[in-house]
């Protein structure tokens, strides 16, 4: 493998580590801009003890038998393998100050001295809890604390794990993603909270006490120590809330980090074809809602459930009360909760119309204000308001109706409880003037001790059934929305080949095509043949079908029937992604990023300024960037807003240029060029080592061409060098002299004008 493809291979990762950096700044473990710890592992000795130690990695991540890389590497290169093979992501890391006693996940390390790789696993059971160091090639583990730390450098790998291989994603999946992370910080957060009910009782009980004999025996000695018990209770109970909302902080933090990844990158690996079916303002509230899904599961969710469970503690006291009010307070608590549970349920019905209201207004809004101009120039507002109105005003009758359910059931569940307060006076009034054992037990300090007891319980109770219904309807509703997006297979995954060196030729056969929800065939049996280092043309009227062969090249649409090929590796066996590293695109529909000019030319990848400025120059662009004040660093709009279409085209043509693909595609990347700009274009080109793929109804684009394939209405009817379709004066020259025609025709009425 060459030293080109390795670092190809290595700028993919780029994006992902960015992405992570932030997620995994919260557990406190940094990426490392400054040191290149490829050259670190580059060791042939450690490439047997480094494949024990991804695959021991990779069975923490996934249930699934690991897959070794089907080519022969080491050192980092082995990493970038064998996660390709695996489909995980990694990111490298510089381990900062205090690192062994911070749980951030199992850690790919190495040893000072020999460089040699091994594993950081986190022992929670150790006191204090810290990492142990593993490796076959260790002679025993290592317990790392601030004084051995130094036996191993200060930077290593994370990985994270991956949805590809799933045809849909369930939550099942999502729960064993997080699992392994998740279960000792959950325990540690119910045993806390365990600790936090039981010194809840206190209150309750030390009341009953003060009420029943330190007040009435006026002793002050008594109501002292009392006073100390519970002003100790209180502060032990401030001090278990602050760690575990440190736990719940942890599991929030481990949540994200390992769900948000996972999620995204499946997204990222959706074919465009599936992408296509929603709107930009659906993707973005359906892929909202994996943040939306985390703030459902948030802190305040979980503590609300644990304390819930653990209320029952509760009950057990107010037995101790009174057995009989513990039973008049569990039938009123059953009762509050059905009418709890009743409003929820109805809220939440109405909450999915308010959602789909609230998507129809968002897209619309959206609509109108990306399209102002147009609006304007055909004087729609009054009809877009309109239409903007009713939906709006139909989502604000669904809110009006919520606030109404909401507010009576307050009203109705404030009423049973104050009845209940009643109820239960009644009841100890009944049992103190009625003769017999029960006036005996049951005082009036019994009473408050057990009114602040089912209190508490009351509210932790509530809280439980309304936060499960809460939860349940609204992940259910949220989840649903999110998953048809992810219902579809991805693009790689380890039933695909990963493609590790660059491909040059493309066979196609009897390719047929019919876009969904259409009767129209687009492509009707095309075959093709391109060898390493030939240019072909497309040519043909708008919908023959030259751009929709581009986009099923590319895999960006599913083949429905023939047969696609790169170097004869079937498309529908390769993993998309580790194809298109070689294959660089310029097409019609391609829209500039976001950022500076030098953020559009990396698009994400390792490419050094000197890189940059050598594509800029072979676009023809290179000259304006240098005039620009702030030159590679110049920002560029969403969408590239604030350029011309020729500057826009060749930035995009920078773009392809700089990766250095095998395969070069150009969909009318020329047409905003004039002629000087197009000669620079097609001059660098022509140096280029690569196979090339040409759209474009310019002539002089198309006349040097090794092969021009003329299309029409899906079919290839003419093939052959531009002298040749010339010279039968078929299909193609009908086309060239039209295109003369009209260039004669423009010559012709500016020299009218001149006069």
């Amino acid at each position: 493998m060459t030293q080109n493809n390795i670092d190809l291979n290595l700028d993919i990762q780029k994006a992902y580590e960015e992405s992570l950096e932030e997620l995994s700044s919260v557990l406190k473990v940094h990426r490392d801009t400054s040191s290149r710890i490829e050259d670190l592992v580059a060791n042939d000795a450690c490439s047997v003890s480094l494949l024990k130690c991804l695959d021991s990695i990779f069975k923490e991540l996934s249930d699934n038998r690991s897959v070794y890389p089907q080519v022969s590497s080491k050192g980092h290169q082995l990493i970038i393998d064998f996660c390709e093979a695996n489909d995980l992501q990694w990111r490298k890391i510089k381990l900062t100050p205090g690192w062994p006693t911070r749980d951030s996940g199992t850690i790919l390390g190495f040893t000072s001295e020999q460089i040699d790789p091994c594993l950081f696993k986190w022992r929670r059971n150790q006191s204090p809890p810290c990492y142990e160091a593993e490796s076959p090639l260790l002679s025993k583990n290592i317990l790392i604390n601030s004084k051995n730390k130094d036996q191993f450098i200060d930077h290593g790998y994370l990985f994270y794990t991956t949805l590809r291989n799933h045809d849909r994603v369930y939550l099942n999946q999502l729960w064993q993603i997080i699992k392994s992370s998740l279960l000792g910080n959950l325990f540690v957060l119910i045993a806390i909270s365990l600790g936090i009910s039981l010194i809840g009782l206190a209150p309750s009980f030390l009341l009953s006490q003060i009420i029943g004999s330190a007040i009435p025996n006026a002793s002050i000695s008594l109501l002292l120590q009392y006073a100390a018990v519970l002003v100790s209770a209180l502060l032990t109970g401030n001090l278990l809330n602050l760690v575990r909302n440190e736990s719940v902080l942890r599991i929030q933090s481990v949540i994200a980090l390992r769900l948000g990844p996972a999620l995204w990158d499946r997204i990222l690996r959706l074919p465009v074809s599936h992408l296509n079916q929603f709107t930009s303002s659906e993707l973005i509230e359906r892929t909202q809602a994996i943040a939306e899904v985390q703030s459902v599961l948030s802190g305040q969710t979980l503590i609300a459930i644990i304390d819930g469970l653990l209320s029952i503690v509760n009950i057990g006291l107010m037995i101790y009360y009174s057995k009989d009010l513990t039973l008049i307070a569990l039938i009123v608590t059953v009762l509050l909760a059905i009418i709890a549970i009743t409003a929820i349920r109805a809220t939440i019905k109405l909450q999915i119309k308010r959602f789909q209201y609230e998507s129809k207004v968002t897209g619309l809004t959206q609509g109108i204000l990306s399209s102002i101009e147009s609006l304007r120039t055909t004087a729609s507002e009054a009809f877009l308001i309109r239409e903007w109105a009713k939906l709006f005003g139909a989502e604000q009758k669904v809110d009006y109706s919520i606030d109404t359910i909401n507010e009576r059931s307050s009203v109705i569940s404030e009423g049973i409880g104050q009845s209940l307060s009643i109820i239960i006076l009644l009841f100890t009034a009944y049992v103190l003037f009625s003769p017999g054992q029960a006036s005996q037990t049951l005082s009036l300090a019994n009473l408050l001790g057990f009114n602040s007891a089912m209190g508490v319980f009351l509210g932790a109770a509530l809280s439980l059934i309304g936060t499960i219904v809460v939860v349940q309807q609204q992940v259910t509703f949220l989840w649903n929305r999110l998953s048809s997006v992810l219902s579809h297979d991805v693009e790689t995954g380890t039933k695909f080949q990963v493609i590790t060196k660059p491909v040059q030729s493309i066979q196609v056969r009897d390719l047929r095509f019919t876009y969904p929800n259409s009767n129209r065939e687009i492509l009707k049996g095309v075959n093709l043949n391109i060898e390493p280092g030939e240019h072909v043309a497309l040519v043909g009227t708008s919908g023959s079908g030259k751009s929709t062969l581009i986009r099923l090249l590319l895999g960006f649409e599913t083949i429905q029937s023939g047969f696609i090929s790169y170097d004869h590796q079937d498309l529908k066996k390769i993993s998309l992604p580790s194809l298109r590293k070689f294959i660089g695109a310029v097409l019609q529909d391609i829209e500039l990023l976001s950022g500076t000019i030098g953020d559009n030319i990396k698009a994400g990848k390792n490419i050094s300024e000197d890189e940059i400025w050598v594509a800029l120059n072979n676009a023809a662009i290179g000259d304006k960037v240098k005039d620009l004040p702030l030159k590679l660093s110049t920002p560029v709009t969403s969408g590239g807003a604030n350029m011309s279409g020729g500057e826009r085209q060749r930035i995009m043509l920078a773009r392809a240029f700089a990766q250095k693909p095998s395969i070069l595609i150009m969909d009318e990347a020329t047409s905003a060029l004039d002629n000087v700009s197009q000669s620079i274009v097609e001059n660098a080109i022509a140096t280029m080592s690569c196979t090339r793929i040409t759209i474009a109804h310019r002539l002089n684009t198309i006349k040097t061409a090794d092969r021009i394939l003329m299309m029409d209405k899906g079919v290839v009817v003419e093939s052959g060098s531009y002298d040749e379709l010339v010279s039968k004066q078929s299909a193609f020259w009908s086309l060239v002299r039209s295109q003369l025609d009209a260039e004669a025709s423009i010559q012709k009425t500016k020299r009218s004008n001149s006069f």
